[in-house]
């Protein structure tokens, strides 16, 4: 195994790209010179063709805008080795730093489809690292940004396909791929690459440790005998990690909250707790790694509270536009949040909304707090149409397990979006999901 990936041996796209990675090293001044041009000159470039390789241009370029989106996601982003995909599919550092700790008691641990490495770098805080990645391009990446957040312990590299290697009682950490060159991640463990059943094999071949996966995937009674932990940060539930063998808890499922540093590990079936008749004192919103996990009945229990009573949503398309529910809403929204723009609603999610408005209980009113959201999918500026069918897909993943209740304004968008440029996460309202029990918790 080599501390630097092997250089020989890629094909010509990886070559390119390690060379391209080397050049841009050698270079700081490039992306320094990045740091002072406008967006214009970013965009077209030409004045920078000028003064550098133009070969190397665009690459520093998709480099620097990818930091950029870093900042305030990993520390030190200005510094990282990223790329679009690998960012998007990175741990959040506080995430990475709170799975780290469990291996810490380990000799060495194996980091699987390692990636731009951030797992990487947090676990060698805690113990040596030998990461190991297909592609030649992601483990030098991994290499440097160790460098530049990891610790004491010793990092090795090696480049090869994890399905060909056998990981016989070793201890391991893998975040198999969730796109395998799909624009949008699945959610279904099948067509993770390494696929479910590798996943599977490893939880009963490895001596221990942690599968990543998400929060949203299909992982119920997948991996039996092992410990699934839902992580929440910043009121998201953010990634499921699977803990097995030496490694796993006593328990099936475990909620974690990154701010507070608190675990409910618990069976979901271990406590079942009585659905409350009329409003209560106070109205609880439980973490959303809790919902997920299914752990809200334990929850409940440990502090004497009781269920919320979910109303039902109507069948999509039963109510017409109704616009002084829809400013009663975007009223609400307000109330409930910083003051910013409202923007229409799209027509299927509006009705749904509008229904959901209706069936809120006149007693509680704004004394009902913000809660876990299903974002709407839409088109800027459009509510026909396509924005039509994003707002019913929207609605579909929910229904199954939850009703709508109530809306509240969404966060401020994510990175830029040009009107008219593909799909976008409404910043209007988000749709407040209930179980059919309820998700609010009452005492």
């Amino acid at each position: 195994m080599n501390s630097q990936p092997p250089l020989n041996g890629p094909d010509d796209s990886e070559a390119f790209e390690i060379q391209q990675l080397l050049a841009l090293r050698q270079q700081p001044e490039l992306l320094h010179e990045l740091q002072h041009c406008t967006p214009s000159e970013l965009q077209n470039q030409k004045r920078l063709r000028q003064l550098f390789d133009h070969s190397l241009v665009p690459a520093a370029v998709a480099l620097h805008e990818t930091r950029r989106k870093a900042l305030g996601k990993l520390p030190h982003a200005e510094q990282l080795w990223l790329t679009r995909t690998g960012l998007e599919q990175a741990t959040a550092w506080e995430i990475a730093a709170h799975k780290a700790r469990r291996f810490a008691a380990c000799q060495q641990v194996f980091d699987l489809c390692c990636g731009i490495g951030i797992d990487t770098a947090a676990l060698t805080h805690r113990l040596p690292v030998i990461a190991i990645d297909q592609s030649p391009a992601m483990v030098l990446r991994t290499t440097w940004n160790q460098q530049i957040l990891g610790g004491p312990s010793a990092l090795q590299t090696d480049c090869c396909d994890v399905r060909t290697r056998d990981w016989n009682g070793l201890i391991v950490h893998a975040d198999p791929d969730r796109r395998d060159g799909r624009d949008r991640p699945t959610k279904r463990l099948e067509q993770y690459v390494p696929d479910l059943a590798w996943m599977q094999q490893l939880t009963t071949t490895a001596a221990g440790g942690a599968i990543k996966i998400s929060p949203a995937s299909n992982f119920q009674q997948k991996f039996p005998g092992c410990e699934i932990e839902l992580i929440s940060l910043q009121g998201e539930c953010r990634e499921a990690t699977v803990w097995f063998g030496t490694l796993a808890g006593s328990f099936q499922f475990s909620a974690t909250c990154i701010e507070t540093g608190e675990t409910l590990s618990a069976d979901p079936l271990s406590a079942w707790v009585a659905i409350a008749t009329a409003p209560a004192r106070c109205l609880f919103d439980p973490d959303p790694a809790i919902v997920r996990a299914g752990l809200i009945d334990v929850l409940a229990e440990q502090h004497g509270l009781q269920r919320e009573a979910g109303p039902r949503a109507a069948p999509l398309h039963e109510h017409p536009r109704d616009e002084a529910a829809e400013q009663q809403l975007l009223a609400h929204a307000r109330r409930h949040g910083e003051q910013r723009e409202a923007r229409p609603l799209a027509g299927a999610m509006r009705q749904q909304v509008t229904r959901g408005l209706e069936a809120l209980p006149q007693s509680r009113g704004d004394e009902v707090v913000a809660r876990e959201a299903a974002h709407l999918v839409a088109h800027d500026g459009h509510e026909d149409g396509e924005s039509d069918q994003g707002a019913d897909q929207a609605i579909r993943e929910v229904r199954t397990e939850r009703e709508i209740a109530e809306v509240a304004p969404l966060q401020p968008p994510r990175g830029d979006h040009q009107p008219g440029h593909g799909p976008l996460r409404h910043d209007a309202a988000q749709v407040i999901a209930r179980t059919q029990r309820g998700h609010g918790l009452v005492g």
